[in-house]
């Protein structure tokens, strides 16, 4: 998750929302790079489709690390739903 991580916080930042997430970080307040292993979600639609989701999902899109790190679904879905 290569720059995953500082894109999202900097994403956070220019929305002025935490940029921590205590549930997932280690000792210094970072992700701790976990997330669930499953293909199987269970949400409201209504999430993805909405405003903040899809300006988040384009910011991260905009730095390229989806195609350059491979930055899939699980991280962004936890960190998405964590985050906003």
């Amino acid at each position: 998750a290569i720059g995953l991580w500082p894109s999202l916080q900097a994403f956070m930042r220019s929305r002025n929302l935490p940029t921590t997430l205590p549930a997932f970080a280690d000792e210094k307040g970072d992700w701790d790079l976990s997330f669930y292993y499953t293909n199987f979600e269970i949400s409201r639609v209504d999430f993805w489709r909405s405003e903040p989701y899809r300006e988040l999902f384009k910011s991260l899109d905009q730095t390229g690390g989806f195609y350059s790190y491979r930055w899939g679904d699980g991280p962004i879905h936890l960190l998405a739903v964590t985050a906003l």
